[in-house]
């Protein structure tokens, strides 16, 4: 592993429950009739539960304040749902039983003058929230603004109904029963099963100044994350990430993440994914065949070639354009040639001596079916911009 490349694994297990985290008798709170559309859907709220948004951070209690935490599981970040009248609910904290509600008309009134977000408080009498529930995707609302937890740990706040789509992360929120299975998943950011059910990857917060990269697959994957911001050749080459196993990268901006299967011979596919600064990237899917269906090769019209010096006219040329490490082979079909492997930084030129054309091997990652073959052609160089 190079310098920049560190083994962090996270322990994929619950953490043991502290007495103090489900109490034997939850406390009584005054609970109004039941009624409305919501009813069946509001039933299923039994026993305190976690408040997250779709990058793993829940709603916290903190010294009175309303927050957007990481998840650490104590009484602060639990919350019981009772429900209220036409399919309302209202948000009572397992730490003391308060409530999340507004704060006075004059804060609020005072807050929109001066073009700030209004934030929720708790207080002793309960505020009703609607509850809008999409495909397992909650809201919680008052009617006018949604209670939205920042991508970043930070103060809740509530945002204006009408939003733009990137503003609408922070108001998609999961409702989460505290179990030993849920707390161990919100411990390592596994909420893809009910946040992206239908994705490969997806991402929830980490730390700042590292790309870190989960591996909830049966197999190993290799992973390269690509170095924009660095004119070195280090850390871009692929390294192994294990089943249930995290690794991380130093990074001080967005990079590509190539990512492969390696130890399967259905592992023909391999696929690039943003890999953002501050965040872990969770790879839950790839894309693979049942069956060995041969190696891709890239047509010459398909590719980009530039003319030699003088000097290499009888020699074939390859250049890496991409922003990670390549492995390259060129093949020699006379007896005697070398055939091995070589590893490319990114912007280098290499040459090989060879008596025609020959077939140019090129691969980032570790699958069976990543690699690419190309045509390289005497005197030219074989750019290779994509694969």
């Amino acid at each position: 592993m190079s310098a920049t490349q560190h083994n962090d694994a996270q322990p994929t297990g619950a953490a043991p429950l502290l007495n103090d985290q489900i109490p034997d008798q939850a406390p009584q709170f005054p609970v109004l009739p039941l009624g409305g559309q919501q009813a069946d859907t509001l039933s299923q709220f039994h026993g305190p539960h976690f408040i997250c948004n779709v990058e793993g951070l829940v709603l916290d209690l903190l010294d009175n304040r309303v927050m957007s935490s990481r998840f650490k599981g104590g009484r602060t970040q639990q919350w019981l749902l009772q429900p209220g009248p036409q399919g309302t609910v209202a948000l009572a904290s397992l730490d003391g039983g308060m409530y999340l509600a507004l704060r006075d008309e004059n804060y609020r009134t005072q807050a929109r003058k001066l073009s700030m977000r209004d934030k929720p408080t708790v207080k002793k009498t309960p505020l009703y929230w609607e509850i809008v529930s999409t495909q397992g995707i909650y809201s919680l609302n008052t009617g006018e603004d949604k209670l939205a937890l920042p991508l970043a740990p930070s103060a809740c706040e509530l945002w204006p109904i009408v939003s733009t789509m990137e503003e609408r992360r922070p108001v998609r929120l999961l409702i989460l029963e505290n179990t030993l299975e849920v707390r161990a998943a919100l411990q390592i950011g596994n909420i893809g099963r009910w946040a992206y059910p239908n994705q490969s990857a997806y991402h929830t917060v980490g730390e700042a100044g590292q790309i870190q990269i989960y591996n909830h697959l049966d197999s190993v994957i290799y992973a390269a994350v690509s170095n924009s911001q660095s004119s070195g050749s280090g850390g871009r080459g692929q390294w192994p990430v294990k089943p249930n196993d995290r690794q991380f990268w130093y990074r001080s901006a967005d990079e590509n993440v190539h990512v492969s299967l390696g130890d399967c011979i259905g592992a023909q596919t391999a696929e690039v994914f943003q890999g953002r600064v501050g965040k872990v990237l969770h790879i839950q899917s790839l894309r693979s065949t049942t069956e060995w269906e041969g190696m891709k090769s890239v047509l010459p019209t398909d590719t980009r070639y530039t003319v030699h010096q003088a000097a290499k006219a009888q020699e074939i040329g390859v250049k890496n354009n991409l922003k990670f490490n390549i492995y390259v082979i060129v093949l020699s079909s006379v007896e005697g040639g070398t055939n091995s492997q070589y590893t490319m930084s990114p912007g280098r030129t290499d040459f090989w001596r060879r008596q025609g054309p020959e077939i140019v091997l090129v691969s980032v990652g570790g699958a069976p079916g990543a690699p690419r073959a190309f045509l390289g052609r005497i005197g030219f160089t074989l750019h290779i911009d994509r694969l």
